[in-house]
C-alpha cells in the first residue's frame, strides 16, 4: 500500500509539472492503474484481457466501472464520468514522443464517445471502447 501511495505522488507531481515520462514509466502508472481499480471494482485478469482481445461486452456492468475507475486514476474524467478534453491537454507534454501521435489521433477521435449516455460507467466505457476500436495495434489503456 505504501508502494501505491509514493506512485500517486509521483504520477501526481508529473502531471501537474508536465514532466515528460518515458514508455516504461507510462506503462508502469497504467500497470498501477490497472491494479487499483481491479481490486476496487473486483474485474477479473480475463474481463480485462478481453477488452485488450477486442471483445467489449456492453452489458458488462464491471467491465464499464473498471472504464470509469481508469479514467478517474487518470485524471481525465469530468464530474460526470466522461472524457475531459481539457485535462487530458495538460497531461499531453507528459506522453512520451514515441507514442505521442497515435495517443493524441485516438483520443481526439473519441472526444465525443459518450454523447447521449447519462451513467458515469457507461460513459467512461464508450471513451476506452472508441480509443481501442480506432487504433486496436496502439491500444495502451488499463
Amino acid at each position: 500500500m505504501k508502494y501505491q501511495i509514493v506512485l500517486l505522488f509521483l504520477a501526481s507531481v508529473c502531471f501537474e509539472n508536465a514532466i515528460s515520462l518515458n514508455e516504461a514509466q507510462m506503462k508502469a502508472g497504467i500497470k498501477l492503474i490497472k491494479n487499483t481499480c481491479r481490486t476496487k471494482t473486483k474485474i477479473t485478469d480475463e474481463q480485462i484481457a478481453k477488452m485488450h482481445e477486442g471483445v467489449w461486452d456492453d452489458a458488462d456492468d464491471v467491465t464499464k466501472c473498471y472504464c470509469h475507475c481508469a479514467l478517474g486514476m487518470m485524471k481525465m474524467q469530468a464530474k460526470n464520468g466522461a472524457f475531459e478534453y481539457e485535462l487530458f491537454e495538460k497531461q499531453k507534454p507528459m506522453i512520451p514522443e514515441t507514442i505521442r501521435e497515435t495517443l493524441i489521433a485516438s483520443v481526439d477521435n473519441c472526444i465525443n464517445a459518450g454523447e447521449g449516455l447519462t451513467k458515469k460507467c457507461d460513459l467512461s466505457y464508450a471513451f476506452f471502447k472508441c480509443v481501442y476500436l480506432y487504433d486496436p495495434e496502439h491500444y495502451m489503456f488499463p
